[in-house]
């Protein structure tokens, strides 16, 4: 029962594992319950003599109206001869695993209210065994206890990610495929969160230490309290009704607004102390800020608007150095703008709208560059094409080439590996619940793929920076699942998948961007990527850490949860063989699976809809499904943001974290006029954490006082030296535990960098003082 759980940086914990046969329903099964009724009791049955069951039933309205036993004799009752047999079958479970003479049992099941005769079962339970105390205690008083009582030397130790589904206990079931389910609510989860972490906390604690903005605690708490009232574990596992995740939504919705304007209010106050008072009073300014720890390069897309009072057919772009860089136009509109200001009433500035991409190079990390657009005489045209040959585009580091049936054919032109069969989709039947992924029965169970689809290829866009074609597929899908004989239907609905697949000059990575209109029901969607050789282990990021998983199965058909190999990641899964490598980066999806496979095939899950089921979980199929639940089906426009890189050799010698962060975590610009700002240049970082091997995952402000936490990890095997620096003096540095609580203080280098020695898999949370 009792054990250690060692983490990656080799830290334990203590962990205490419950009832191995009822979980965490020990007391409430074998005592509490038998106590109301007998051990033997069915559950309640029509008709039972005390009980009224209640309920609203019109046709047209309450179709899915539950009993409600308003009256029932279950917690008055209290046959306390029940207890003894209840006890002893309850010590005799968890006696069985004991490493102490210090013992838990839960009383409680989802739904029940507490017993009020606890205090007389307690009483009647200490009558039963002269060496067995039972104590109404609580969590604390339990932990505090057994701490005292344990012998760490004979506790097992336990590694890994412990991810075992269950051979033959339902209460221990693992229930993964809720990684699928309702994946719309997973990729706004990851899009607040983005918000809020990477733009809205570290920005804000800029703008307050240049002394232009107060950071903003108390928007920042309902932030979080908004975000967090989301992720208890049905609600963030979408696996409830509809109106518990429609109310996630606005909850999500609330926090993201709020993240956004705190962003947009530090972005400003940001740019207010930056001098550009060198600028012309027609030129726009764009001002690109990068939310990494680490410098980059990107090719942004803006939009650039001018008055109209004047028609201007040509611009240039230069950068904070006054030097001229190149630039693409994209499209140009006639738009206007509405300038407001809090005293005054708004107007209108009649303006034409450029979109346009330009070359931003070394963007500062954790800062900004600012890039100055200037008005010329003449006209403007495109020179330059990435283009060369029909439904080809290639780069330094890719050739793309578009088949006919929308899978991509990429050149790795560093290695010279080819890579074939990327992006086709496969679609499979689903007969399952938000629990558990399951295939109809049959020759339902066979899958469908885009392999042998007719695509529509067209070119959107082309320039020397960026190129970008859209693949249109359709996909015939059966219409849904029957329910009575849990097969496809043979009635068949087209599913329309565009993506967008863009390469950008100086880029190594191929950005995909997936748009779809879910049609039709009770399946699982999934894009696939050939890795063209048969994988022994897949690389995936995880939380604070980058683990690795075997790609072959033991045989577990007869378990009640059979294994599979769909997983968990949070934004990249990479193959490797020493020869080739291909990573796959993705936004907000969290199932993948490694096919073990000749093909060494990459699947992410796109969706997973299936009817809401009136009775569901392991053992417990239904045919009925809720009537007015069909958000569990995913119906309607979704839309997915992945990109694919390419090399060989391990996931650190390649920066694929790199890859994955500037995918996840792209710039944001800023369109503005001139300014005589002060303290900034044009060109800053705030802060910068070196070697981008180590992962900065939060700056905040302190809960305590006006320092700065500032958090990062080490996802490596290796113990690495780093550098933090900072724009900001600082007087003060001491590391801290994740609840901030102190640990000791860091000397050092200068006020304006600190040197740190990180062990393996470490996470490092650090108090900043500045003085300012």
């Amino acid at each position: 029962n009792e054990y250690f759980l060692e983490s990656p940086d080799e830290s334990r914990i203590l962990g205490i594992r419950l009832s191995r046969h009822v979980s965490r329903g020990a007391f409430f099964i074998y005592v509490s319950r038998t106590v109301m009724h007998s051990a033997d009791f069915p559950g309640f049955r029509w008709g039972e003599e005390g009980c009224l069951p209640f309920h609203l039933n019109l046709a047209d309205e309450d179709h899915e109206e539950e009993p409600l036993i308003i009256r029932s004799p279950y917690g008055e009752t209290c046959n306390l001869e029940n207890v003894k047999p209840g006890i002893i079958a309850a010590m005799e479970d968890i006696l069985e695993q004991a490493t102490t003479d210090c013992l838990v049992l839960f009383d409680g099941m989802d739904s029940a209210y507490p017993n009020k005769h606890l205090p007389q079962i307690i009483d009647e339970a200490n009558k039963v065994n002269p060496d067995w105390k039972f104590l109404h205690s609580s969590l604390p008083l339990f932990l505090e206890d057994i701490k005292s009582r344990i012998k760490p030397e004979k506790l097992t130790v336990l590694k890994g990610e412990r991810r075992h589904p269950s051979p033959d206990n339902m209460f221990n079931a693992f229930l993964k495929d809720s990684l699928s389910s309702r994946i719309y609510i997973k990729q706004r989860n990851a899009e607040v969160e983005r918000s809020l972490l990477q733009w809205a906390e570290p920005f804000s604690c800029f703008a307050e230490l240049l002394g232009e903005e107060e950071y903003p605690f108390n928007p920042l708490l309902k932030a979080w309290k908004y975000l967090l009232s989301c992720h208890s574990h049905d609600s963030i596992g979408g696996l409830s009704p509809d109106q518990i995740h429609k109310d996630m939504m606005y909850r999500f919705d609330q926090a993201d607004i709020i993240g956004k304007s705190l962003t947009k209010n530090a972005l400003g106050e940001i740019v207010s102390c930056i001098d550009t008072s060198d600028a012309d009073p027609q030129d726009v300014l764009v001002t690109v800020f990068n939310p990494l720890s680490f410098e980059r390069n990107d090719i942004p897309e803006v939009y650039i608007d001018f008055p109209r009072e004047k028609e201007i057919r040509a611009f240039s772009v230069y950068d904070d150095k006054g030097q001229k860089i190149e630039h693409q136009v994209i499209s140009r509109e006639e738009s206007y703008l509405i300038p407001i200001e809090p005293h005054e009433t708004p107007t209108t500035i009649f303006t034409t709208k450029w979109k346009i991409a330009f070359e931003a190079e070394k963007i500062p990390a954790m800062g900004f560059k600012t890039y100055t657009v200037k008005p010329e005489e003449g006209t403007k045209a495109n020179y330059g094409s990435q283009i060369t040959a029909t439904n080809t585009m290639e780069n330094e580091f890719l050739k793309v080439q578009i088949q006919a049936n929308g899978t991509l054919k990429v050149t790795d032109k560093i290695t010279g590996e080819v890579y074939r069969n990327l992006l086709w989709f496969e679609d499979s039947g689903e007969s399952g619940d938000p629990w558990t992924h399951t295939p109809p029965v049959g020759d339902s169970n066979l899958s469908i793929n885009s392999l042998g689809s007719a695509a529509e290829i067209k070119r959107i866009s082309d320039g020397s920076l960026l190129t970008s074609f859209r693949i249109t597929i359709k996909m015939q899908l059966p219409v849904e699942l029957i329910r009575a004989t849990k097969k496809r239907s043979e009635c068949g609905r087209e599913l329309l998948i565009s993506a967008t697949v863009t390469l950008k000059h100086g880029d190594p990575k191929l950005h995909i961007k997936i748009d779809l209109d879910n049609t039709v029901k009770d399946h699982r969607l999934r894009i696939m990527f050939d890795s063209g050789f048969h994988p022994e282990k897949s690389i995936v990021s995880g939380q604070f850490d980058v683990l690795e998983r075997p790609v072959f199965l033991p045989d577990t058909s007869e378990w009640l949860e059979p294994r599979t190999g769909a997983n968990p990641h949070n934004g990249f899964v990479y193959v490797e063989n020493g020869i080739r490598g291909m990573a796959v980066l993705d936004f907000g999806l969290p199932e993948y699976e490694v096919l073990d496979n000749d093909s060494g095939t990459i699947a992410l899950t796109l969706l997973r809809a299936y009817g809401y089921p009136k009775l569901s979980g392991i053992g417990r199929e239904d045919l009925a499904v809720r009537v007015g639940n069909e958000g569990s089906q995913c119906l309607g426009k979704q839309e997915y943001d992945l990109s694919l890189y390419f090399c060989k050799g391990s996931w650190q010698s390649n920066g694929i974290l790199r890859q994955e962060m500037e995918h996840k975590y792209p710039i944001m610009s800023v369109h503005h006029g001139r300014y005589r700002g002060e303290r900034l240049s044009k060109s800053e970082s705030f802060i910068e954490l070196e070697p981008e091997t180590l992962i900065l995952s939060s700056i905040k402000k302190s809960e305590q006082n006006d320092a700065i936490i500032i958090r990062f990890y080490n996802p490596t095997e290796d113990t690495v030296s780093g550098k933090l620096k900072t724009k900001f003096p600082m007087k003060k540095v001491n590391q801290q535990k994740l609840s901030e609580e102190h640990i000791g203080n860091i000397p050092m280098k200068d006020n304006n960098q600190v040197h740190l020695v990180v062990p393996k898999k470490k996470i490092i949370t650090l108090r900043l003082e500045f003085d300012i």
